[in-house]
């Protein structure tokens, strides 16, 4: 991967380049982790679920649960495949249906 000089923009925003977001498929929405180290900032995608702040109660002692277990860093495309098969088994169909 070649450097690119970028201009940061008001609000300190920054466009990543299209051949880096290509080459790591990277896509709106996605999250990434930045660290600055030795003067350098440095994004890398990450494919994980983060934990916020605002995480409900019930929530927090699922994911505390996960992590006892070692399941705490279950790729966002896993979740997003076992969110289906979940609809499926339930015969909802997240594009058809309709919520009552």
């Amino acid at each position: 991967m070649n450097s690119i000089r970028i201009k940061v923009r008001k609000g300190f925003r920054i466009t990543i380049p299209k051949s880096f977001r290509d080459e790591l498929g990277i896509r709106p929405g996605d999250f990434a982790e930045v660290n600055a180290r030795a003067g350098k900032i440095m994004i890398t995608p990450s494919d994980y679920v983060e934990t916020f702040a605002s995480t409900p109660t019930w929530l927090k002692a699922i994911g505390a649960e996960a992590k006892r277990k070692g399941l705490n860093k279950v790729p966002m495309k896993q979740i997003d495949t076992d969110i289906a098969a979940g609809r499926r088994e339930r015969g909802r169909d997240p594009l058809t249906a309709r919520r009552t």
